[in-house]
C-alpha cells in the first residue's frame, strides 16, 4: 500500500530525479578534481595556492576563484 501510494503521489518520480541530479553533480565534480590533477600545470597552481592560503597571504575564495578562473581561460 505504501510503495502504491508513493507511485501514485509522484514520490518516486521526485525520488529517482533528486536521484539522477546527484549523479550528475558528483559526475561534474569528479571531472574537475581530475583536471586539478592531472594536469601538472593545474596541480602545481593548487600547491602553490594552497601554501599562500596556509601562510595567510591570500585568502580562501581569492584562491579559489584565482584557481577556477586558470581552468576557465586554460
Amino acid at each position: 500500500a505504501l510503495a502504491a501510494a508513493r507511485q501514485s503521489s509522484g514520490w518516486f518520480a521526485r525520488r529517482r530525479a533528486e536521484q539522477a541530479r546527484r549523479w550528475f553533480e558528483e559526475e561534474v565534480r569528479a571531472g574537475l578534481l581530475a583536471r586539478l590533477t592531472g594536469d601538472p600545470a593545474n596541480r602545481a597552481r593548487m600547491e602553490a595556492l594552497g601554501v599562500e592560503v596556509a601562510e595567510g597571504r591570500k585568502a580562501s575564495a581569492e584562491a579559489a576563484a584565482e584557481m577556477l578562473a586558470a581552468l576557465r581561460s586554460g
